[in-house]
């Protein structure tokens, strides 16, 4: 649960170190939050958080790390490029939030991914209006 949550950030956090823009600081700031509420979650749950002790930036699953890097760099290389690339980590991020809801029991955890849902449809219209 938490590794869908650590791609947003971490790339937003990265952009908004590149790029003087409110949507980058804000978008890192609001998925810091999401990400303190999954772990709130996680420690519920009594599982492990596959970020802890990592570096920001770096993911032991090499699908995440390739993503992580090619959204960086795509980042850098314009403003209009990070907000394409910040469109397409808030879709990702969508899709793999809907896929856990749907596999989802507990209320709690239902409440919370519909949560992180919404608040990425919204951070997606955000960067679609710098796109």
């Amino acid at each position: 649960m938490n590794a869908t949550l650590i791609r947003p950030l971490a790339v937003a956090a990265a952009l908004a170190a590149r790029w003087n823009v409110p949507i980058f600081r804000t978008s890192a700031r609001s998925e810091q939050a999401h990400l303190n509420a999954v772990g709130v979650l996680l420690d519920r749950y009594g599982i492990a958080d596959p970020a802890a002790g990592r570096a920001a930036g770096s993911f032991a699953n090499a699908a995440l790390q390739q993503l992580y890097d090619r959204l960086v760099k795509q980042g850098s290389a314009s403003l209009a490029a990070a907000a394409a690339a910040g469109v397409e980590i808030e879709k990702t991020d969508i899709a793999d939030l809907g896929a856990r809801l749907a596999d989802a029991s507990n209320a709690d955890v239902r409440l919370v991914l519909a949560r992180l849902a919404r608040a990425s449809q919204n951070h997606l219209r955000a960067f679609e209006r710098y796109a």
